[in-house]
């Protein structure tokens, strides 16, 4: 996961607007460790609860600009996929779905990422 201004030691959630360092304890001891279950409890519409449950409050205006953000940070899914390679045709052998690849072998990897929430723009505000 890319997350932006903070430390390596640093929980990704205090980029968040209204949550502070005892906030990010709380989320921990509620089993919410990573910014991408947030997104995904925020999604499901859990996120008032989630809060509930971990004893923090905010004032409605803080957890509106919360779930504005959240909501606008880039979802991106990312597929990948590797086949075996033949160097001698240049060429990635498509047609083996389902075969194992050995380490030997050389390998053609594709990545394709899809953005899930392309509605919004790339600016996040955090």
């Amino acid at each position: 996961m890319v997350t932006q201004g903070c430390w390596i030691d640093e929980s990704s959630f205090l980029n968040l607007p209204g949550i502070q360092d005892e906030d990010v304890d709380k989320l921990k001891k509620a089993g919410v460790t990573h910014l991408c279950q947030l997104i995904e409890i925020h999604n499901s519409g859990g996120l008032k609860g989630l809060l509930d449950k971990a004893k923090i409050s905010m004032p409605p205006e803080e957890l509106y600009s919360l779930k504005d953000v959240i909501k606008r940070i880039p979802d991106v899914y990312i597929d990948v996929k590797m086949h075996r390679f033949n160097s001698e045709k240049m060429e990635p052998e498509l047609n083996n779905t389902g075969r194992s690849l050995r380490i030997e072998d050389e390998i053609f990897v594709s990545v394709n990422g899809v953005r899930e929430n392309w509605r919004f723009p790339l600016k996040v505000a955090m």
